[in-house]
């Protein structure tokens, strides 16, 4: 198994998982082609080109909650329904 599919299988894994860091997420959005803006009142945003849907995720923590997790799950597409 490659590590971007190990690392899919850990971000749609049920419950939401908490000890998903920034840069796992940005791994994953690079391979769903989303893009990554530094700035702004949050640290990170994440743009799907597609849809023109976008995710603010604050900077404070290394890891991130699963409140944004799911948020992040939904912009990417329901992939963990396809396993």
């Amino acid at each position: 198994m490659s590590s971007i599919e190990k690392l899919k299988e850990k971000f749609y894994s049920k419950p939401t998982r908490n000890d998903i860091t920034t840069d796992e997420i940005k791994k994953l959005a690079k391979y769903y082609e989303c893009i990554v803006r530094a700035g702004g009142n949050h640290q990170l945003t994440v743009f799907n080109p597609k849809t023109g849907d976008k995710v603010p995720l604050p900077q404070h923590d290394k890891e991130l909650r699963p409140a944004y997790i799911r948020e992040l799950q939904e912009l990417f597409g329901d992939e963990g329904s396809k396993r």
